[in-house]
């Protein structure tokens, strides 16, 4: 499956779990901007994902390394099943690899693409979303006559 490369990348950096649950950190990156976000992920998408990124379809016994990067799919043939895809890539070499998930994840994966991506044309409106968050000096967070808390590093972010 070829991808438009107008799309944004969504690199996976790391797929782990802490105290808040399972998450993925993935670098969004469009028109060389890049945004690291936490995404949190339900117990449903973790085995799938987990699999998909354990595949090595290409030899790297040359000191190549993988990059993995995640893409909405379309709908997998049962009633909440859909396909999603990594796009693995080692040595100039790219192999695309499907992988299972439920309507949440994959709604989710969806919307962050196409709602933001498509339609705003720039990573600035999704600052908010950063990880870890920037913190606000407290002379800028009294300019800005804002009630909002300042936003925890651990913050769970269900995308």
């Amino acid at each position: 499956m070829s991808r438009n490369r107008t799309e944004p990348l969504l690199k996976i950096e790391n797929l782990g779990r802490d105290e808040l649950g399972a998450y993925l950190i993935v670098a969004a990156t469009l028109k060389r901007e890049t945004l690291r976000v936490r995404w949190g992920l339900d117990e449903e998408a973790v085995a799938p994902i987990r699999c998909a990124l354990d595949t090595r379809p290409f030899d790297v016994s040359h000191g190549n390394s993988y990059e993995y990067f995640i893409y909405p799919g379309s709908a997998g043939g049962g009633p909440d099943s859909f396909i999603c895809y990594l796009e693995a890539r080692s040595g100039g070499r790219t192999k695309n690899i499907p992988f299972l998930c439920g309507e949440r994840f994959a709604g989710n994966l969806d919307w962050f693409c196409r709602t933001f991506f498509q339609n705003v044309g720039s990573l600035e409106s999704l600052r908010h979303l950063e990880f870890p968050p920037k913190p606000i000096l407290s002379s800028e967070r009294q300019a800005s006559q804002s009630s909002e808390p300042i936003a925890d590093p651990q913050m769970k972010m269900n995308l």
